[in-house]
């Protein structure tokens, strides 16, 4: 088998407050009122946000040899803290959580740095967000991704290919958004495996850190 490598149930129990759709669209309207997505969403508007990024593997769905190119599946977990979403629950009928689409608030621009296609947008407009009374934001777009990977086939059918996976974010330097690895990494608990390719090893490798010229 030629290899690639590549760059719980729970019961809760106790009394909850009655949520109507009424009071939830009240919390929601009243932190997206004078709420503006263009504005990084930190208060200290020299400090950058903070993201903490990990990558769930879900299929190899191919390997093109002659095109030089992987194409896998997969989603992003990216977590950050907008502190313009934050609430009190004990003032809003104990809610805590509330789901909003991914483009009603600001979001980082990642992008698919080593991929075959125009960069596009993850997730879309029917994709929400997760956020919490804290303002810690989850934001977890699926895609399909195609990266450009060299490949070596003089030991074809039994060769081993590294091929990289790079995500980067496009418009801001680290002074504005800065990345850090999550703990997960690479997850592969949801990973479907190949009839033709094995996953060897996988690491997450960071990037210099990019910061305006002076």
């Amino acid at each position: 088998m030629a290899a690639i490598s590549t760059v719980f149930a729970v019961c809760l129990f106790g009394g909850v407050n009655s949520q109507t759709p009424v009071q939830v669209k009240s919390l929601v309207d009243n932190l997206l009122s004078n709420y503006d997505k263009r504005i990084r969403p930190v208060e200290d508007q020299t400090l950058p946000v903070i993201l903490d990024v990990s990558f769930s593997l879900i299929s190899i769905i191919g390997v093109d040899e002659v095109n030089e190119k992987l194409e896998t599946s997969g989603y992003l977990t990216i977590q950050w803290t907008d502190s313009l979403l934050r609430w009190d629950p004990a003032s809003n009928n104990g809610i805590s959580t509330i789901f909003l689409p991914q483009n009603d608030i600001w979001k980082p621009d990642i992008v698919l740095g080593n991929g075959f296609k125009k960069f596009e947008e993850f997730g879309g407009s029917f994709y929400n967000v997760e956020v919490e009374s804290f303002g810690n934001v989850f934001w977890k777009p699926f895609q399909v991704f195609e990266t450009q990977c060299s490949i070596d086939t003089t030991y074809y059918p039994y060769d081993r290919e590294v091929c990289e996976i790079v995500f980067v974010v496009w418009s801001y330097t680290v002074i504005e958004v800065e990345i850090f690895k999550s703990a997960n990494g690479i997850n592969l608990n949801e990973y479907t495996e190949s009839g033709v390719w094995e996953i060897t090893r996988t690491d997450v490798k960071m990037p210099e850190k990019r910061c305006h010229m002076q």
